[in-house]
């Protein structure tokens, strides 16, 4: 690993110990004009990756993929063998153990079920970069303190990569699914087709 690369994972360890979620760490280093290996843009699952690989504190592992024959995935091994490695580490254990304990402690609230389907995720195109919609959710608090969610279809680059590829170009759930379904409703009792 160049120094390059290591600057951009220590800069990725340090926004996420500092509080910053996924999202948010793609940003900045997208952004920020940090590359992946490939020289693409950084993604949620790329910073997810980097930020539970002990590699960065000079450790290697063994049997990570299991039954790669059988199960191309869904194969990680949850325990593989960890030992030190000969390379140098370029993340200090203080940064690596405070990070896997946010990484434990998010992954309790993860919020990811949602109660009722959205027919159009992956059908509706973005209008900027043509990516699929996918669902996104925010919360709003009321006047009377009570919170309300509210779903969107947004763009899957963003959702993925950040403001470094494009917006959200988001529409909430209910307007976008009335709207097709009318068009559907009229194409039906359309008597010329």
């Amino acid at each position: 690993m160049n120094e390059k690369e290591a600057n951009t994972v220590r800069r990725i360890f340090e926004l996420y110990s500092q509080g910053h979620g996924y999202k948010a760490v793609v940003n900045r280093v997208n952004n920020e004009g940090h590359k992946t290996k490939r020289n693409g843009l950084f993604a949620v699952s790329t910073v997810k990756e980097i930020l539970q690989n002990p590699v960065y504190i000079g450790k290697i592992r063994y049997n990570v993929r299991q039954d790669w024959s059988k199960k191309r995935r869904n194969n990680i091994n949850a325990n593989p063998i960890l030992s030190d490695g000969i390379h140098e580490p370029i993340i200090d254990v203080e940064t690596w153990n405070k990070v896997q304990v946010i990484l434990k402690e998010r992954s309790k609230k993860h919020n990811k079920v949602y109660d009722c389907e959205f027919p159009l995720t992956g059908i509706l195109r973005c209008p900027v970069c043509g990516a699929g919609m996918t669902i996104s959710r925010s919360t709003a608090k009321r006047k009377d303190g009570a919170r309300r969610i509210n779903e969107y279809y947004s763009c899957g680059n963003w959702k993925n990569k950040g403001t470094a590829v494009c917006n959200s170009n988001s529409i909430r759930v209910e307007l976008a699914d009335e709207y097709v379904l009318n068009k559907i409703m009229e194409l039906i009792n359309d008597e010329t087709i």
